[in-house]
């Protein structure tokens, strides 16, 4: 689907700041194949788009390591303080709370790690146990938004608990050093963040490497602004991607 103008921006913000370490790439269908050397589960066919990202993510960073972060995410350091970490660990995430409450929205990993294979494990076995009960729901529903699995099955159901055994029996393995702010300001469905001014809205920390968005809640009129509506809006988050995206500070 066209990507939102604001959206396109989050991701500019990883482009300014973070490309002299890392190359950003956005992964679109027709990559999907090659990229995983079509070794892809036979259940990907029946899952939705969602849960297609959520499988992506795993397969993908198992496969070749590095940084990965959702579309509705800004990028506010360089992200070296993080990538550091990386040195004596398998994977760099948020801290556990904030794991639990945001999800696995961005994280620096190895490739084939211990970290990695686990999750990879925990994933393809939860799709062969639910295989079956995916078939039967796309034999009846054609919907790319739906399918027979809950939001969070195959991601945050999977990641968080991992992330606290890990913790627990290998407490070296993960570092929690990316540090993220969560900018939810309402927790509903219909959230319009065009309504907040930079005035309603506390900076966010300096010391932030992302700032996690909340985009599934946001309305259809921010997505559907183009990208001079949005950056003529007046909005705290039109007025961070401005200075973070376009360098613009007036």
């Amino acid at each position: 689907n066209p990507m939102p103008a604001y959206l396109q921006l989050c991701i500019q913000t990883f482009e300014k700041h973070a490309s002299a370490r890392f190359v950003v790439r956005i992964v679109r269908p027709g990559d999907v194949s090659r990229l995983l050397c079509g070794e892809v589960h036979p259940a990907y066919k029946y899952l939705s788009l969602v849960h297609r990202a959520d499988y992506l993510r795993c397969e993908l960073l198992h496969r070749y390591g590095g940084v990965y972060c959702d579309c509705d995410t800004l990028c506010w350091s360089d992200l070296s303080s993080p990538l550091s970490a990386l040195d004596g660990a398998s994977a760099v995430m948020f801290d556990e709370h904030l794991l639990s409450e945001a999800g696995m929205n961005a994280g620096i990993f190895r490739r084939a790690s211990h970290f990695t294979t686990a999750w990879r494990a925990a994933l393809r076995g939860r799709l062969d146990r639910r295989a079956n009960a995916l078939a039967e729901f796309r034999a009846q529903n054609m919907s790319p938004t739906e399918d027979a699995l809950s939001w969070n099955e195959v991601l945050r159901d999977l990641v968080v608990p991992l992330v606290h055994t890990t913790n627990r029996l290998m407490p070296r393995l993960l570092s929690d050093a990316l540090r993220a702010h969560h900018w939810c300001p309402l927790r509903q469905q219909g959230f319009d963040p065009l309504l907040l001014a930079p005035a309603d809205v506390a900076e966010a920390p300096p010391s932030a490497d992302v700032i996690v968005l909340n985009n599934n809640q946001y309305t259809q009129r921010i997505k559907a602004m183009t990208r001079d509506e949005f950056l003529q809006s007046g909005c705290a988050l039109a007025s961070w991607l401005q200075r973070r995206a376009l360098g613009i500070t007036e």
